[in-house]
């Protein structure tokens, strides 16, 4: 038996409701385990918005009650008729965002690019661990802060400036090869002195205090691209911090479970991590197999290729999403 669904008190743009079933057949609960598992299946609004989330709350007689995640890949989640204890309830709401987190970070195509940029320049382990820790660092933080509301990030200019870091570290990757750093920050300089006119003059794009700051960078840090070897993991923590505002972006339009926020952000940036680590290892093996398939002579013209060509389309995403609105 179903009872009627009960509309329930809801934020801005979510809808919840409430509904009881009746799924008793007399038999004590030992046999009522092991029977046919019970499935609920939710498709509703997946034609209409693809990136649409349902929560389900369940709760089994008095137990603590367990979230079930639904997206459009996941439509049918399994309903655990066990007893289910605190620790376990947090351990599946955990255990759902890990793999949430694998699927986005494997989706974010410029959250992807941004890492190959990153390793194009390391030639060691250590080099690779450093960078890997500090992207960590970084994110970790901005998601954690964004997720808890404690900073509110716009989320326009979050993407706009992804876009900004893969190229800013395309450009650090040419100008330590070719020690063209100036000519390059003169560059950077030049085209957000223009953007920078359009925001004052005409309201459009980033805010000026955004260019500025961009501004600056790129003229204090490119020139330093030579010798910056040593700095280039304070960067990337710099970086993680905006990119952790990207992926809490995700979390927050979806919306977590107030009373299960902790565990979610857990297994979401442990999922995140996990996908990381395993980009990082496939495209260290592509890099290692390349070094020994190419001549060493030519090994400096395919690196300063791909970096333009990443540059290009870090610079490509920050101009189209800084007038995404136009």
């Amino acid at each position: 038996q179903v009872t009627p669904f009960n509309a329930l008190p809801a934020n801005p743009g979510y809808l919840r409701a409430s509904t009881t079933f009746d799924c008793s057949s007399g038999e004590p609960p030992e046999a009522q385990e092991q029977s046919s598992p019970v499935t609920l299946r939710i498709d509703s609004f997946f034609q209409q918005a693809p990136s649409h989330v349902h929560y389900a709350r369940v709760a089994l007689d008095k137990q603590p009650a367990v979230e079930y995640l639904f997206t459009d890949s996941v439509r049918e989640q399994r309903i655990n008729n066990t007893v289910m204890t605190w620790n376990r309830s947090v351990y599946h709401s955990a255990a759902q965002y890990t793999g949430l987190g694998v699927s986005h970070i494997f989706g974010g195509v410029d959250h992807i690019v941004f890492l190959l940029s990153l390793l194009l320049l390391l030639r060691t382990v250590r080099s690779v661990v450093l960078m890997v820790t500090g992207f960590t660092l970084g994110h970790s933080i901005s998601l954690s802060l964004a997720v808890m509301g404690w900073v509110i990030p716009d989320t326009l200019v979050i993407e706009a400036l992804i876009g900004f870091t893969i190229a800013a570290v395309s450009a650090e990757n040419i100008a330590t090869t070719t020690g063209a750093g100036r000519k390059i920050a003169y560059s950077f300089a030049l085209g957000l002195c223009l953007m920078l006119l359009l925001s004052i003059f005409v309201g459009l794009g980033p805010t000026p205090i955004t260019l500025i700051g961009l501004i600056i960078f790129t003229l204090t840090y490119l020139p330093l691209a030579k010798n910056s070897a040593a700095m280039r993991p304070l960067l990337t923590v710099a970086f993680g911090v905006i990119h952790g505002f990207g992926f809490a972006s995700v979390l927050l339009d979806m919306g977590l479970p107030a009373n299960e926020r902790w565990p979610a952000l857990l297994g979401f940036n442990i999922g995140v991590e996990i996908g990381q680590l395993l980009i990082v290892t496939g495209i260290a093996a592509v890099a290692f197999w390349l070094r020994k398939a190419v001549r060493v002579t030519q090994a400096p013209i395919i690196f300063d290729l791909s970096s333009a060509l990443l540059c290009g389309i870090g610079l490509y995403w920050f101009i189209s999403r800084s007038y995404a609105a136009l």
